[in-house]
């Protein structure tokens, strides 16, 4: 009886060094995707150099600093850059001979634009500053970034929940018959129609709640929703999440420590998507990433 006290004893001492060692490195690797996460929205092409967006009107827009100029870029740069033309959706760009404009590397005089529409979008760099055309519900608009924002030099962390690996759910991806278009707001008022092939269902506190997901290339999904913590702890126009493709018997995992802020958050430069109505869930779900002191509120 003694022997078997004693295995028994053992066996949970492993048990519990295990489980402490999974959860140990199961903190590790949100935290490292935290760290990736502030690197990767101060990176050349993340969400915390956006200086300026600057819709386009059919025919010639001036650009540059002086205020004659129909659309107007910070004082920094220079007064007259130059003038991008929009014809029936096609874009060309002319600069001015007194400035360096470089495009993809290149100098340029003239040159036709390829938006984000595209699969490889100009980008115009001019010093510090650098901007390309996107599309947005049949508009175009110029965004522009300043790689010397004093913006990335003021966020450092983003707060969020304690990380707590029940917040990693199982989830069952369950795939529709036939596509479902699904009507996705957005923070600059329209709304836009994607297609949804399924649902992902999951369990909080025994009850079944359920998420659109729109489908990525390569089968894994982008989720954009809200909860009960929005508009108090979290943003209040929701937040994003990336799921994995689902394995062959449609399990996934919902891991809502990596739930966070939408560009938006960050600049009112932004193009945010909104939750569509079937992605509030109507719980709290405190986990992932919480808006700031110095950001997410305007």
């Amino acid at each position: 009886m003694k022997l078997n006290i004693k295995v028994l004893v053992v066996l949970l001492v492993v048990l519990f060094g295990c489980n402490n060692r999974e959860n140990d490195e199961y903190i590790t690797s949100i935290k490292e995707w935290q760290t990736e996460r502030i690197e990767n929205l101060k990176s050349k092409t993340g969400w915390l150099n956006l200086v300026g967006l600057y819709w386009l009107d059919e025919g010639e827009n001036s650009f540059g600093s002086d205020s004659s100029n129909k659309i107007i870029f910070p004082e920094e740069t220079p007064e007259n850059i130059g003038i991008i033309t929009l014809h029936d959706s096609i874009l060309k760009i002319r600069i001015n001979k007194s400035v360096e404009v470089y495009c993809n590397n290149e100098k340029i005089s003239e040159k036709r634009i390829k938006s984000d529409a595209s699969e490889k979008a100009s980008l115009f760099e001019l010093d510090s500053y650098a901007w390309l055309i996107i599309k947005r519900n049949g508009r175009y608009a110029i965004r522009l970034r300043d790689y010397n924002n004093e913006l990335i030099g003021k966020i450092n962390t983003i707060p969020t929940y304690p990380i707590n690996k029940k917040w990693r759910i199982k989830a069952n991806y369950i795939a529709f018959d036939k596509p479902e278009n699904m009507f996705v707001p957005s923070i600059i008022g329209y709304t836009s129609a994607v297609k949804c092939y399924g649902v992902i269902e999951f369990n909080i506190n025994n009850q079944t709640y359920s998420l659109k997901p729109i489908m990525n290339n390569d089968g894994s999904f982008f989720v954009i929703f809200a909860d009960r913590t929005s508009a108090n702890e979290t943003y209040g126009a929701g937040r994003f999440l990336d799921i994995d493709k689902p394995n062959e018997d449609n399990i996934t995992y919902i891991d809502f420590n990596k739930a966070y802020n939408p560009p938006c958050v960050f600049s009112k430069f932004a193009t945010c998507p909104l939750p569509p109505i079937e992605n509030i869930i109507p719980v709290c779900i405190p986990a992932g990433e919480k808006i700031g002191e110095n950001f997410g509120k305007h």
